[in-house]
């Protein structure tokens, strides 16, 4: 019997800087990291793979003092080849449905950076899913893209002391297709095969542009960028 083999993680440090030469404000110290995260509102484990049926990622952010909205790119790979069905969660995926996104991740450890008091207001949710497929610009070399884009009306004021959940995503690897019920090939009940998947952060789109790494942009009063460090 083969063993399955978890995700693995990429952590990743960026710095709020400017996308303009102004000074960067308040927000120069930001940062964010990405965790796998400990049950569902736990603290960021230290550990890079994750070998749980149901792993959870979050991504967060530190010294923000004012935040309106955020940008998350992050893409999945196969750790042996192509993405695999068993990982493909876009609509019409085999795994459609199989990966539920939280928007500011689900509290205890990390606090909501959205609805933080005071709440960003109004706040509008361009992108909070999976894709994959779609092509080069957002998909290339078959990988699937799990972004998170959204906006409120105004910036609000956050305690830069704290670290906040700007988004969690968590995956059942024992998935079954929505259509018949078998299961995807290489989920975690397929033991003919190790599973290994590949998360890392790429700050890819709008592709027309140089891609921006490992890298999150925060909006705030001054719609700085985070940066690699």
């Amino acid at each position: 019997m083969n063993r399955w083999l978890a995700l693995a993680a990429v952590t990743f440090l960026v710095q709020l800087g400017s996308a303009d030469p102004a000074p960067a404000g308040p927000n120069a110290a930001a940062s964010a990291r990405i965790y796998w995260q400990t049950g569902i509102n736990g603290a960021g484990s230290p550990n890079n793979g994750s070998a749980s049926p149901n792993p959870q990622f979050v991504v967060t952010c530190k010294g923000v003092q004012n935040l309106r909205g955020a940008e998350v790119q992050v893409l999945l790979s196969g750790g042996f080849g192509p993405l695999t069905p068993a990982w493909q969660f876009e609509p019409g995926g085999c795994a459609e449905g199989s990966a539920q996104f939280y928007l500011g991740g689900r509290g205890g450890t990390y606090p909501n950076v959205f609805t933080a008091t005071p709440a960003v207001p109004g706040l509008v949710i361009a992108q909070n899913s999976a894709l994959f497929n779609t092509g080069d610009c957002r998909t290339p070399h078959g990988v699937e893209m799990l972004w998170l884009s959204c906006i409120g009306d105004s910036g609000r004021v956050r305690d830069a002391s704290k670290e906040y959940a700007v988004w969690a995503v968590q995956f059942d690897a024992n998935t079954h297709s929505p259509v018949d019920g078998t299961p995807c090939p290489r989920a975690l009940d397929d033991l003919e095969v190790q599973n290994l998947v590949c998360v890392f952060p790429n700050f890819r789109i709008p592709c027309t542009q140089p891609g921006h790494g490992a890298a999150m942009s925060l909006i705030g009063r001054w719609n700085r960028r985070l940066r690699p460090v």
